[in-house]
């Protein structure tokens, strides 16, 4: 048995008269769901503007018990009016980072021996450079992103401790504070751990171009031996411009697989190199952390429409064709059960 009732009906249809974009709408999916009830999502989702959500009972429910979280509390999850997951009056004053990664620039430092193209500065020094040619195999590239992956993880862990730190000293969100969970029982304000539970995941952009990317330079520069890494790394820094340039391009685009097809090869290429980020990410504690809240600790979370354009519009060309400034893939245009089971890949791969 599950909640819906004929309001639950209501709001579907309200939903899909307006297509409005705000605010969001989520349900909670599970293997008993009914048919009718079921149905009526589909019919609103059909309309093309996104909702509702749905958020998998059978996933989030054993994944929260996993954490810590009571089972009743588990049980009593929801969305929080985005797409992250969190128990309504008992959880930390945010379930999200403050920092994004863009994904696809580590990824073009990790193949330039740590030169970021956008900046013109080096942040964390490579020996291996597609520019310098010596990338002796693909496993080196993906040693590459893995190392500079890790650095730029830090380095936003570092960011979320230093916005955290100004906000518990500056704003203290009484009223918040008031209506969480062992807030006042602590006599803490929800920033200086009051709450029952804190969790906050991490979010990156730019995860299909990442994908992408490492899929064309592994089979077109690695595997077939189509473009060689100078070739490609001066077509990269000279935007394609060019018949030539733009030739190579339009292999790049046409000739690697693409991610979100149910494609084994580029999905679980993209799952590996997710994985060190979430290594990484799990390693550090936030602020709260130790001060009353079951957890303190960062998890993975995905958020590619999240800044796709702006963050786009600060990176160079990527291998996979896409021309500098423009934006981030946000989605995929391919039909909703491909881009699911690409998805699924990044956890059904480990």
């Amino acid at each position: 048995m599950d909640a819906v009732n004929p309001l639950s009906y209501a709001i579907l249809e309200s939903c899909g008269r307006l297509r409005s974009t705000q605010p969001n709408l989520s349900v909670r999916y599970h293997a008993g769901m009914s048919n009718d009830f079921l149905d009526a999502c589909v019919q609103v989702i059909r309309c093309g503007f996104g909702m509702p959500a749905f958020n998998n009972d059978e996933i989030v429910i054993p994944e929260f018990i996993k954490l810590g979280i009571e089972p009743q509390d588990a049980y009593d999850y929801a969305a929080i009016g985005c797409i992250e997951t969190a128990v309504g009056g008992k959880w930390g004053y945010r379930c999200t980072g403050m920092s994004f990664i863009n994904f696809a620039r580590v990824m073009l430092a990790a193949l330039e021996g740590g030169h970021d193209a956008t900046s013109g500065k080096v942040f964390l020094p490579q020996e291996k450079a597609l520019s310098a040619g010596n990338f002796n195999n693909f496993d080196e590239v993906m040693d590459a992103w893995d190392t500079q992956i890790r650095y730029y993880t830090r380095k936003s862990i570092e960011i979320e401790y230093v916005v955290d730190t100004m906000l518990e000293e500056n704003v203290h969100d009484i009223l918040c504070s008031a209506l969480v969970d062992d807030c006042i029982e602590r006599a803490k304000s929800i920033k200086q751990g009051g709450a029952k539970y804190d969790w906050v995941s991490g979010l990156q952009v730019g995860i299909a171009n990442l994908g992408n990317s490492l899929a064309a330079v592994k089979k077109l520069v690695f595997e077939q031996g189509a473009i060689g890494q100078q070739q490609l790394a001066a077509a990269l820094a000279d935007d394609f411009d060019g018949l030539t340039h733009e030739q190579l391009r339009q292999r790049l685009i046409n000739g690697a697989p693409k991610y979100g097809n149910d494609d084994d090869t580029v999905d679980t290429l993209l799952a590996r190199a997710y994985q060190t980020y979430i290594d990484e990410l799990k390693q550090y504690h936030n602020p709260r952390y130790g001060r009353g809240p079951v957890g303190g600790n960062y998890y993975a979370g995905t958020s590619s429409i999240s800044a796709n354009v702006p963050f786009g519009a600060q990176t160079m060309a990527t291998p996979d064709g896409r021309k500098a400034h423009t934006r981030w893939q946000k989605a995929q245009a391919r039909p909703p059960v491909l881009t699911i089971l690409a998805y699924c890949g990044h956890w059904l791969s480990g």
